[in-house]
């Protein structure tokens, strides 16, 4: 054993042991927090995270339509069709997986089990590639590093996480290998097929697969600039890269001509028609010359080369914004793209990012980088190109954990070594606030799972309403952010502007013409002609907390101008200050309807509610510099605890939920109805202010609240006040709708009226006359 380590068994069962014991640990990192709360007993198992919805709708349609895959997906984008988030092999797998399984298997269950399995699939091996290269040491070195600093795979691998990034993942551990594999000088043009082949499955699983094919182009560019012993090495090369190239341009073609559907992503089949039509033609001479130039000479003409590309892309106004949009940092309105500080890359991999610039330094020194250069180009190249645009930052703990455990592995073994290698890899788990846990937090899950209760009891009553009275109809409804493919798939019902952050989604919540939003909604665009049929408004609290600077900024207000500050807080022997929202937040369409619950609007009315509460506060973070807008799932025992703090105003509160602010309980979500709205009608005094007033309820409130709605008559003293609601009781016959009384009191100055509506002249915009007289 190398720098003298002990001896470790290197027989398969050693092996199996190592593998079964990292599996083991993995699995139950990811698994842990995480698992309850998706078995939850009343609800079933549920998956975390939007697109885990997305690929589960777009599997089932597959296994029911085996092998057709749905190209355009016309429930999370409604009132229009777009292409899916990926290409679809990954939803093909899963269907093909399922059927296999005879059943047995559905892809809910794969999808909960996907992430975690297929993550600790290509941990594994690479494990066994490094257990191959170094030794044992450096294989259970790269576990436990790999166990301890997860990362972001925190989260991306966990439990319940259906996306397809974990596939992904693997595809690119088993890419990075072949490719590997297929610059020995024992093997042949089969591993550069086989190479082909493996990114090609990326190319059919995800758009963004051309990032593989530009690392790969790197790497094949740095091996035609090495030092070969004899021609025989260059014309294998030749021959490798052609066979790769051919491949892959045959495998494209193919594509094109027998399933031109298939590909949505244009622009990627460019790019890899392009890059395997370079290869082909531009390597042999790029080969030959470098064998006919001294080292020195090598550099220059690599220089030359980029400069000579770079020059070209720039010709080109679509090659040069492609370019600069593939290499330009990623846009915050993302949920996925972190902004990465310090702070961040401290907190996913303490120390260990130091690795990054060791390892190939150290490989070098030791003349090891040749040999090497595959993998160290990938990894550092992902590491890096993430540290530069915020994005693909679920591959970078894979190359981070391998690059640390070869520099460890490398140190002499004395009596201090098994204690430093001890001490990195426990850190995670002392409580700190550098390093981040190897397990999913459970802050973080309540984050991810975004199927929770209060949304699987309103996407109940919208499967009762579509069975009951939409059966017939195509409409579709309005929920905020990232909800989009989570509700399509436990609601049956198209949501619009809802698979990323929507800058229009933003500016439509936040508008505060409600009349606005009401014919932005029910017109396409600007052409007035085309009705879209929209028909519920849905809004969770948590995430109408959650996302509020966000989509701030989406819609273009500055803080200041929808939250003031309030008197400051005192906390031990300081002050902190608050801010809070304000009045100008509760004219926006969100305030009004989330928290007014529709007030003077005549084309929104409240219809559920659910029955599963949450506390709405000012949350102060641990280090109470800093607070945010958090809405907190809460059982019931729980809000009972709270129920003597929630008197308290303008004060930190200490919960078992963290220190909060000016609590209060909230329903987890409500759901509005767009309608036409029936027309209050009458006459009296000229120019005098007209008032409508209906007692609205809940079955899960214990109090009835009144909704209004004002307007003005003209100069005769005839006005038409449009309202929302029939009167006399529940809106639906379907358990848990809101109730109203038996009819609308009308105001205007000393006179009094009252007016019934029926649900017919609420959808066809019906008159109802309202008969005045002197108020008692």
């Amino acid at each position: 054993m190398k720098n003298s380590w002990p001896e470790f068994g290197d027989d398969n069962q050693t092996k199996g042991l190592v593998f079964l014991i990292f599996l083991v640990l993995w699995l139950a990192s990811r698994c842990y927090n995480i698992y309850p709360m998706l078995n939850n007993a009343d609800m079933g198992p549920r998956l975390s995270g939007a697109d885990s919805y997305f690929h589960l709708r777009h599997a089932n349609y597959v296994l029911e339509n085996y092998p057709h895959i749905k190209r355009m997906d016309d429930m999370s984008a409604y009132p229009y069709l777009e292409p899916g988030l990926n290409q679809g092999f990954f939803d093909l797998f899963v269907a093909t997986l399922s059927k296999l399984s005879f059943g047995l298997l559905t892809p809910m269950t794969i999808l909960l089990w996907n992430s975690p399995l297929l993550s600790a699939a290509a941990a594994m091996l690479l494990g066994g590639w490094l257990w191959k290269q170094g030794g044992a040491w450096l294989c259970t070195l790269f576990f436990a590093l790999f166990l301890a600093y997860p990362g972001p795979l925190s989260q991306v691998a966990a439990y319940g996480n259906g996306d397809h990034h974990a596939f992904e993942l693997l595809l690119a551990a088993i890419l990075i290998l072949v490719f590997d594999r297929s610059f020995s000088p024992q093997s042949g043009p089969k591993e550069s097929a086989l190479t082909a082949f493996v990114l090609f499955i990326f190319y059919l699983s995800w758009p963004g697969a051309a990032l593989h094919l530009f690392f790969l182009g790197c790497c094949f560019f740095l091996v035609a600039f090495q030092d070969r012993k004899d021609s025989a090495r260059s014309r294998a090369l030749i021959i490798n890269t052609a066979t790769f190239a051919l491949t892959l341009l045959a495998l494209l073609g193919l594509t094109h001509v027998a399933a031109p559907s298939y590909v949505i992503w244009w622009r990627s089949e460019l790019i890899f028609a392009a890059g395997g039509t370079a290869l082909l033609f531009g390597y042999p001479p790029l080969v030959l010359l470098s064998d006919r130039l001294p080292r020195r000479g090598r550099p220059i003409l690599a220089l030359s080369l980029v400069g000579a590309i770079s020059f070209l892309v720039s010709l080109s106004p679509a090659a040069s914004d492609a370019a600069a949009s593939f290499f330009g940092t990623r846009s915050e309105a993302i949920s996925e793209q972190s902004r990465v500080t310090l702070q961040l890359v401290l907190h996913w991999y303490g120390l260990n990012l130091i690795a990054l610039l060791a390892g190939p330094l150290l490989l070098a020194r030791q003349g090891l980088l040749r040999r090497y250069l595959v993998p160290v180009s990938y990894g550092v190249g992902l590491s890096f190109f993430w540290l530069w645009t915020r994005d693909f930052y679920y591959y970078t703990p894979l190359p981070v954990a391998a690059l640390t455990a070869y520099c460890l592995w490398r140190l002499p073994w004395k009596k201090v070594t098994p204690i430093a290698i001890g001490f990195l890899t426990l850190v995670p788990l002392i409580p700190l606030n550098i390093p981040q846990q190897p397990w999913h937090l459970l802050f973080n899950v309540e984050a991810s799972i975004l199927h929770t209760e209060g949304l699987d009891q309103t996407a109940q009553w919208l499967k009762t309403f579509k069975a009951n009275q939409g059966k017939d109809e195509t409409y579709g409804m309005l929920c905020p952010w990232d909800l989009g493919s989570t509700l399509a798939a436990i609601s049956d019902t198209p949501v619009s502007h809802s698979q990323t952050h929507s800058e229009r989604l933003a500016k439509l919540f936040y508008n505060p013409n409600i009349d606005d939003v009401y014919d932005q909604l029910v017109h396409y665009g600007d052409d007035a002609g085309r009705v879209t049929n929209f028909r519920f408004v849905l809004i969770p609290s948590v995430n109408m907390e959650q996302k509020f600077g966000t989509e701030l900024k989406l819609a273009g207000y500055s803080a200041g101008l929808v939250y003031s500050k309030l008197p400051p807080v005192n906390y031990g022997n300081s002050q902190l200050e608050v801010y809070d929202k304000n009045e100008n937040f509760y004219k926006t369409f969100l305030g009004r309807l989330f928290d007014r619950n529709a007030t003077e609007s005549g084309h929104f009315r409240l219809v559920f509610q659910s029955p599963k509460k949450v506390i709405r506060a000012i949350h102060f973070l641990e280090n109470m510099q800093q607070f945010d807008f958090r809405a907190i799932p809460v059982s019931d025992q729980e809000l009972a605890a709270m129920s003597d703090a929630l008197r308290y105003k303008n004060q930190i509160i200490e919960t078992s939920r963290g220190k909060l602010v000016n609590p209060s309980v909230s329903p987890e979500v409500k759901l509005f109805e767009i309608v036409p709205g029936a027309l209050l009608k009458g006459k009296v005094e000229p120019h005098q202010p007209v008032e409508a007033f209906l007692g609205v309820k809940s079955p899960y409130q214990d109090e009835i609240h009144s909704v209004s709605w004002k307007t003005y008559a003209d100069s005769d003293g005839a006005f038409s006040l449009r309202v929302p609601y029939s009167t006399g009781g529940p809106l639906y016959d379907i358990p848990g709708t809101v109730q109203t009384n038996q009819t609308y009191l009308v105001r205007a100055g000393s006179m009094e009226g009252q007016a019934t509506v029926t649900e017919e002249q609420v959808q066809s915009e019906g008159s109802v006359e309202v008969v005045f007289k002197a108020r008692q």
